[in-house]
């Protein structure tokens, strides 16, 4: 599983799930200089991955922290939005938001 709660978008359907394990999108990146998957798993599990838990990134989804000045500030990711159909998600309640509507801290709980 990715970092994010989904897998995937709840509007569109796109999938918000790299099909690779993390080390694996490291070593392959263009942006990168790991000369071999060892050094990419090293740098992988600064990330959170292990090789028990073969963590894979997120794709096509942006989590979204809110300013300090938002009443529903949150320090974390408070929503994800889709980087395919712009939609926005909650991240407790999983509900897609609307213009000007956020997603309160711990869902509102």
């Amino acid at each position: 599983m990715s970092h994010c709660e989904k897998s995937s978008c709840p509007k569109c359907g796109v999938s918000w799930e790299d099909e690779r394990e993390m080390p694996q999108v490291l070593f392959e990146s263009q942006n990168t200089s790991y000369k071999t998957i060892e050094e990419a798993e090293v740098a992988a599990a600064l990330y959170g991955w292990t090789k028990e838990n073969k963590m894979k990134p997120g794709k096509d989804v942006i989590g979204v922290q809110y300013s300090y000045k938002n009443p529903n500030h949150y320090d974390g990711v408070s929503e994800w939005n889709c980087a395919v159909c712009k939609a926005r998600v909650g991240r407790w309640s999983g509900k897609l938001l609307e213009e000007g509507q956020y997603e309160p801290r711990f869902g509102g709980m």
